[in-house]
C-alpha cells in the first residue's frame, strides 16, 4: 500500500514539473510483429478518416483538424495507423515528421536535417490498451525509417511515463537532454487529480 502511495507521489511529482525527456532513437530492422487476425497497419489516407469515432470521442472533435493536417502536408507527416478489423475503427496512431518546427512541450525549435524525423502523437483507445500495440508501433515507426533510408529519429517523453521510457531502455534510445517546464495550469490540474487519488485510495 505505501508502496503505490509513494509512487503515486512520485509519479504527480513528475507531473507537476512537466520534465520531459528528449532521446535520439536508433534506426534499424524491424518485424511487423503485429496480430494479423485482429488489426491491419497502414499509413493514414483520407479514407480512413471517418474510421477516427473512437478518437474524436476520447480526444474531442477538434483532434480532426490534427488528422487533416496531417493528410494535407503528407510532405512533412506521415501518420501510422492500427485499424480494428471487426469495427474497422483506428485503435492507434502516430505520427512522423520530417520538418524543423517548434515544439511548445519542451519550448525547443527541433532542427530535423535531411533524413532526421521527429516521432510524436502517439495514441492508444484506452479499450485497446494492454495489448502491446504502443511498442509494435514503435517498432514499426523505427523500421518505415530503415526502409526510408532515414538516418536518425527523435522523440520527447514525459518524465512520468514510465512504460514508454522502459521501452526506450529496450530499443536502446540515446539520452540527450532534459527539460522542466514550469506549467501553472498543469500543476493545479494534477495536484487535484493527486488529492482525489489519495482521497480515493483512503477509502478503499
Amino acid at each position: 500500500m505505501f508502496n503505490d502511495f509513494f509512487r503515486l507521489i512520485e509519479k504527480n511529482i513528475l507531473r507537476f514539473l512537466d520534465i520531459e525527456y528528449f532521446f535520439s532513437i536508433p534506426v534499424k530492422d524491424f518485424t511487423n510483429n503485429i496480430d494479423c487476425k485482429k488489426f491491419i497497419v497502414k499509413e493514414i489516407d483520407y479514407n480512413d478518416l471517418d474510421n477516427f469515432k473512437l478518437f474524436f470521442k476520447e480526444r474531442g472533435i477538434s483532434y480532426k483538424k490534427t488528422i487533416l493536417k496531417y493528410l494535407d502536408n503528407k510532405d512533412e507527416f506521415v501518420c501510422l495507423i492500427v485499424k480494428d478489423l471487426n469495427t474497422n475503427n483506428v485503435v492507434y496512431s502516430c505520427c512522423i515528421r520530417n520538418k524543423t518546427f517548434f515544439e511548445p512541450k519542451i519550448n525547443k525549435l527541433i532542427e530535423l536535417k535531411n533524413n532526421e524525423v521527429f516521432f510524436t502523437d502517439a495514441h492508444c483507445i484506452k479499450e485497446f490498451r494492454k495489448q502491446g500495440l504502443h511498442s509494435i508501433m514503435m517498432r514499426n515507426r523505427i523500421r518505415y525509417c530503415y526502409d526510408n533510408d532515414i538516418n536518425k529519429a527523435y522523440i520527447a517523453i514525459q518524465a512520468f511515463n514510465k512504460p514508454a521510457i522502459k521501452l526506450g531502455k529496450k530499443l536502446n534510445y540515446n539520452f540527450i537532454e532534459y527539460f522542466i517546464k514550469y506549467n501553472s495550469g498543469s500543476i493545479s490540474y494534477y495536484f487535484k487529480r493527486l488529492i482525489n487519488k489519495i482521497i480515493l485510495k483512503g477509502q478503499k
